[in-house]
This record gives C-alpha cells, structure tokens and sequence, in this order.
C-alpha cells in the first residue's frame, strides 16, 4: 500500500516518468576504489556522525523519560488496566514534548552547519 501512495504521489508531482539512465551499466558505479572514495568521504564521516547523535539523543530522551517514571510505571500491576492509557498517555507526551525539542535543536545546528 505504501509503495502504491509513493509512486501515485510522484506520477501526480512530476507525470509519468521513465528513463533508463539509472539502469545503464556503468563502470564507475562498480569501481571499489571509487566507492570506498564515496563511503569514506568527509562527507559521509559527518553524515554518520550525525545520525549516531540523533540515535544517541533519542535512547537519552527515552532513558531519562523512563527513570523518571519508573516509580509510576512500578505501580501500574496494582491499580489495574484502568491506569494504563493514563500513564502511557502522559509518558508519551513527555516523549514527545522533549524529542520534538532535541530534534529542533539537532536540526537547528545542522542548519548552521550546511550554512
């Protein structure tokens, strides 16, 4: 179904596309000299780099968000099902409210970065 959406959004953006460039055997796409040159480039170090600090970010947010609710979620066998949404529903909009902060400020030094 996702694969269906992707390609009728793009065929609504740019119409029916077809080309046979991207297929067309080339030497230098095989080349292992050319792609480690790609795959260790400065570039790809930094880009690398990146995601394992928005990795590394998320298990923080995550972390600290349950260590602080331990004690809350340590209680929940005895209240019963009744306590479940409530509990998830506040860690889930603490997950959120914090993870949407970090990733502003992620997003904010890589704009400054690319500028």
């Amino acid at each position: 179904v996702a694969a269906l959406i992707a390609i009728f959004s793009n065929m609504g953006q740019f119409g029916f596309l077809f080309s046979g460039e991207s297929i067309k055997p080339d030497i230098k796409k095989i080349n292992p000299v050319e792609g480690a040159k790609r795959i260790f480039s400065l570039k790809s170090v930094i880009e690398f780099i990146k995601s394992i600090l928005k990795v590394s970010l998320l298990s923080c947010i995550i972390w600290v968000t349950l260590r602080g609710n331990i004690n809350t979620l340590m209680q929940i066998p005895t209240c019963g099902l009744e306590c479940v949404p409530a509990v998830t529903g506040v860690m889930i909009k603490q997950l959120m409210i914090i993870s949407s902060v970090g990733f502003v400020v992620i997003a904010a030094a890589d704009f400054a970065y690319q500028k």
